[in-house]
């Protein structure tokens, strides 16, 4: 039907990956020390169980603060700038049989910019 009709196979995420989050938002008093509790996320991705994250995130502790959660999105967050490229792989089996899989690779860009900082967190409305 050349595309007119489709589904939302899932709504993603409002919550960037896990690598991200470690690597952009790990708040802590003291970075040099390792005992200092280091906060990862906003104050809106604060979670107790997966159900109060938006779409497919999951709930899970990250940092060194056993007591609290975040939202962690397990796919790719979405982003500006970035290429995409489709790689189409074929396979023959030792049967004769033909495997096919498509496998998208997202490449670069940026996912967000945060412009100030609140406390020990970054700043951002409360629902996330």
């Amino acid at each position: 039907d050349d595309g007119v009709n489709w589904k939302l196979v899932n709504p993603g995420c409002r919550d960037p990956q896990e690598d991200v989050l470690l690597q952009t938002e790990v708040w802590s008093r003291d970075s040099s020390d390792p005992q200092m509790t280091k906060l990862v996320g906003s104050a809106g991705s604060k979670c107790y169980k997966s159900s109060e994250c938006y779409g497919v995130a999951e709930c899970k502790v990250l940092g060194n603060n056993t007591r609290e959660k975040v939202c962690v999105c397990p796919m790719f967050s979405p982003r500006e700038n970035h290429a995409v490229a489709i790689q189409h792989r074929f396979s023959v089996q030792d049967d004769g049989s033909v495997i096919s899989q498509d496998v998208i690779y997202v490449v670069g860009g940026f996912i967000n910019v945060k412009q100030a900082f609140c406390a020990n967190r970054s700043c951002g409305p409360a629902d996330g």
